[in-house]
């Protein structure tokens, strides 16, 4: 999910990108991402567009706003580097996108994460997978307040694991010790994180401390 301008939500449903009114919670539109099979996590940037993964094709779409009256997603960024998109969050301070891949085969899931230059498309690991930052069926991740962290879920094995921006180094959490650790969000007021457990139909909260 993702919000614009603090009045719209955005939230992917298989193959359309839901526009919500934040206000009164009612749909506004949908958008069609051509050739998707399996959208799943949305992310925005300061200038309001709109990122979208698709984890089966290997995709990511964009609303782009920076075009006039632009109102269509389209694809953005396809590639096998990708290695089954799934979480997305833009960091504004490097103008780059942060991808926690899944893996290309679901029934073993299993990558890294990967970033991608919002300027050129360019994609690179982050640090050394499996040394520096983490490998597993990774999937939701959001940023502290200073973007110096990254809080990345890994769904079968039900952990959250802190990982450092600059890809030196990572470390596990908050051990849940049950699968379904989902896309999750951080609370900056509050230090706190709050995970959905896929499994167990229920959202956990962890205050975070310093």
């Amino acid at each position: 999910m993702a919000i614009y301008n603090n009045s719209k939500l955005y939230v992917s449903d298989i193959t359309d990108l839901v526009e919500i009114d934040t206000v009164n919670g009612q749909i506004i539109k949908r958008f069609n991402a051509p050739g998707s099979a399996f959208l799943n996590d949305v992310a925005s940037d300061r200038l309001g567009n709109i990122y979208v993964s698709d984890t089966v094709t290997n995709t990511i779409y964009k609303m782009d706003r920076t075009i006039k009256n632009n109102t269509s997603l389209q694809v953005w960024l396809q590639s096998s580097d990708l290695n089954g998109p799934n979480g997305l969050h833009v960091d504004n301070n490097k103008n780059k996108l942060i991808v926690a891949s899944f893996g290309s085969d679901f029934s073993k899931p299993g990558a890294g994460m990967k970033v991608v230059d919002l300027k050129n498309k360019t994609i690179s690991n982050l640090g050394t997978e499996g040394v520096t930052s983490p490998i597993g069926g990774l999937d939701g991740i959001v940023s502290d307040a200073a973007e110096t962290h990254y809080y990345v879920t890994d769904n079968p094995a039900g952990k959250v694991y802190t990982v450092n921006a600059d890809g030196r180094g990572y470390g596990t959490l908050i051990d849940l010790r049950r699968q379904g650790a989902a896309d999750l969000e951080f609370i900056p007021g509050q230090n706190m994180i709050i995970i959905p457990i896929m499994q167990d139909n229920k959202l956990v909260s962890y205050k975070l401390v310093q």
